[in-house]
C-alpha cells in the first residue's frame, strides 16, 4: 500500500515540475514592446503590383475637376491562370480604372464608344458630368 501511494506522489511530481518550469519562463527580462501603429508598418516595394487598380489620366488641369476617358469594349482577360475570357471592360481592365476624387471636385467621365449610351449625348461623345457633393463609392 505504502508503494502505491509514493507511485501517485511520484506521477504528482511531474505536472508540478513541468508548471514550474513554464512559470519560471515567464517572469523577468524585458516587457514586451507594443505594437506598432499601422502607419508606421511598411510593406516590401512592389508587393502590391498585381493588386492596384490602373488609374487612368486626368484630362484637365484643374485639381478641383477630373476628366477622364473610359472605352466600353469586349477584351481578352485573365480571370483564371492560363485561361482567357472574352469580357465586356473598362479600357480593357475587368475591374475598370479607379476614379479617384475628393468631395466638392467635378467628375466628367466621357464614355466610348456609343454602347455605354445611359443618357442622349450633345455631341458625339457621351459624357457624364457630376459634382461630387458627399463622400461615396460608386461603382461603374
Amino acid at each position: 500500500m505504502q508503494l502505491t501511494l509514493l507511485n501517485r506522489l511520484r506521477s504528482a511530481q511531474w505536472p508540478l515540475l513541468f508548471a514550474a518550469l513554464a512559470l519560471a519562463g515567464c517572469g523577468g527580462g524585458n516587457p514586451p514592446s507594443p505594437p506598432l501603429a499601422a502607419h508606421a508598418v511598411s510593406q516590401p516595394a512592389g508587393w502590391d503590383d498585381e493588386l492596384k487598380m490602373p488609374v487612368p489620366q486626368d484630362l484637365n488641369p484643374d485639381p478641383h475637376v477630373l476628366e477622364v476617358e473610359l472605352e466600353a469594349r469586349v477584351a481578352d482577360v485573365e480571370l483564371l491562370p492560363g485561361t482567357k475570357t472574352p469580357a465586356w471592360t473598362y479600357n480593357g481592365t475587368v475591374p475598370g480604372p479607379m476614379l479617384r476624387a475628393t468631395v466638392g471636385d467635378r467628375v466628367i467621365v466621357r464614355a466610348l464608344p456609343e454602347p455605354l449610351r445611359l443618357i442622349e449625348p450633345t455631341g458625339s461623345t457621351p459624357f457624364y458630368d457630376l459634382l461630387r457633393t458627399k463622400a461615396s463609392l460608386l461603382p461603374y
